[in-house]
């Protein structure tokens, strides 16, 4: 008839073949029950719940599956499996998120930005903070080695190229200050810092 999934905390997540007012119930009497089984509950037929990880899937029968045999059982074990797997992934990509945010955050404050350089593709990704610090268009800008030291002043191109290819044939990290020309024409000093 329907089915619910509860978090670790007994809380409602979501439901399907219930209606909200029947699902809350049914959470708080689950909540209750000392074993976690529910056996005929109302008349929403019989409770079935598989404890998972994350808290649990609950399947509500109906007239027209109103048991579960041995087959039934391990579908619904292996679904209880596959939610729990859904919901470690969406845990864990909540928290990279999160970390995502509090990094840009920290970034922002420090006006510093960060990249990273896969030599073999010749493909970079910039942080947001790198655009800021360049003065770039996000959207008209692509972040390739040529187009960066397009950047770099003038007068300190070899210098960054030089560092660059040295720290490339020594796998070191390196350090090195020069001058970067924003498009509006202003001159910045940074300090690029890069680990091989």
């Amino acid at each position: 008839r329907g089915s619910l999934l509860v978090d670790e905390r007994g809380r409602l997540i979501g439901h399907d073949g219930l209606t909200e007012p029947e699902a809350t119930e049914l959470t708080r009497v689950l909540a209750a029950s000392e074993d976690g089984e529910v056996r005929p509950y109302r008349d929403l037929g019989t409770v079935f719940a598989v404890q998972m990880r994350a808290g649990s899937l609950v399947v509500v029968t109906s007239p027209f599956a109103p048991y579960f045999g041995r087959e039934e059982a391990e579908l619904l074990h292996n679904l209880a499996f596959l939610a729990d797997l859904a919901l470690a992934r969406t845990k864990l990509y909540q928290q990279e998120r999160q970390s995502r945010r509090q990094l840009m955050e920290a970034e922002g404050i420090a006006h510093l930005g960060s990249w990273e350089w896969d030599v073999e593709t010749n493909r970079i990704s910039w942080s947001d903070e790198m655009y800021v610090v360049t003065g770039v268009d996000r959207e008209t800008f692509e972040p390739t080695y040529e187009n960066f030291m397009a950047c770099v002043h003038p007068d300190d191109r070899d210098l960054v190229a030089r560092v660059t290819e040295q720290a490339l044939q020594d796998r070191e990290s390196v350090s090195v200050e020069y001058r970067l020309v924003r498009p509006d024409g202003a001159v910045t000093v940074v300090q690029g810092r890069a680990r091989v």
